[in-house]
């Protein structure tokens, strides 16, 4: 008798284990269906087959191809790239998502991203948009285009005024100019001002100025 309700009670505990395996597997396949995920960018530009050399927002073939499709996050960017003012930031989405744009001809839809909702790179601060590029070894320039507004000015001839109210105005802003295009940069947000620097071997480096303690 103690047998046979030992082998009882053996069964209903696989038998619980189970249904609690089936219901955690299928509480994550929940999530991870959600149709109005933001979908990485680099799987967009890969496995789903977009064209990257129509690039988005002005940064279009080779620079941002190789900025793009290296770029496995799912943040949202801008909609123009060194816009003069802070624009709505977007990400690719499933077709499945009831509140996104329709592309014609692709794999995916687009859909404009929401504080709270989503990860937009334009509220992140330079300390995590910096480590972004770095982890996925994307350009800091590019990066920083899509996170903040640009204006064109060399770097050396931002006066100490300027920068105070560019920090008072906290609007991330990327300074440089073509005029010299591998000249030392600044990207400001918040109180903090960060430089950015061009090394030999072609990209750019990154460091905190000031602020940042």
């Amino acid at each position: 008798m103690a047998a046979a309700i030992a082998v009882l009670f053996w069964c209903l505990t696989c038998f619980l284990q189970q249904c609690s395996c089936m219901q955690l597997t299928l509480q994550v396949s929940t999530v991870e269906k959600d149709p109005c995920a933001c979908l990485k960018w680099a799987e967009v530009y890969t496995m789903e087959g977009m064209a990257c050399n129509p690039g988005i927002g002005g940064l279009a073939g080779p620079e941002f191809c190789n900025f793009i499709q290296h770029l496995n996050s799912s943040v949202c960017l801008q909609q123009q790239f060194m816009p003069p003012k802070i624009v709505d930031s977007f990400c690719y989405v499933s077709k499945e998502c009831p509140i996104s744009k329709t592309l014609e001809g692709e794999n995916v839809n687009a859909k404009l991203c929401e504080t709270g909702k989503d990860v937009i790179l334009t509220e992140l601060p330079v300390t995590e948009t910096k480590e972004l590029a770095r982890q996925n070894g994307c350009d800091q320039g590019c990066m920083a285009g899509y996170a903040s507004v640009y204006r064109s000015e060399l770097s050396r001839d931002v006066s100490p005024e300027e920068i105070a109210q560019i920090k008072a105005s906290g609007v991330p802003t990327f300074i440089w100019s073509m005029k010299d295009h591998g000249a030392d940069r600044l990207q400001i947000r918040d109180n903090q001002t960060w430089v950015h620097k061009p090394n030999p071997a072609g990209y750019w480096e990154v460091s905190c100025r000031e602020g940042c303690d």
